[in-house]
């Protein structure tokens, strides 16, 4: 069942230990956000405000009770989102801006 988990950590292994920064932009179940914080990784949450799940399968919803390392709530523009989560991954990652 980790069949994928484990192509990712693969994936994400390699990167990581070149420094490379990896991203995971879908993480549905808590064995995934799991092997993330097993890697070093924060798991973060996007809601916004009125938006409801989609279907009922069993992906959707799984993890809605977190935890959580960092929650944003889009109740604005795109611009003032990637603005936010910007800073918030530079100063994740330890970058500084000049």
């Amino acid at each position: 069942p980790d069949v994928w988990m484990n192509c990712w950590r693969a994936n994400a292994t390699n990167y990581l230990s070149r420094g490379i920064p990896v991203v995971c932009d879908d993480v549905r179940f808590p064995n995934e956000a799991a092997l993330i914080r097993q890697l070093g990784g924060e798991v973060w949450c996007l809601t916004r405000p009125g938006a409801s799940h989609e279907g009922d399968h069993a992906s959707e919803g799984a993890l809605d009770e977190g935890p959580f390392d960092r929650h944003f709530v889009n109740n604005s523009t795109l611009t003032n989102l990637y603005r936010v989560v910007g800073e918030v991954l530079d100063e994740t990652l330890g970058v500084h801006a000049s």
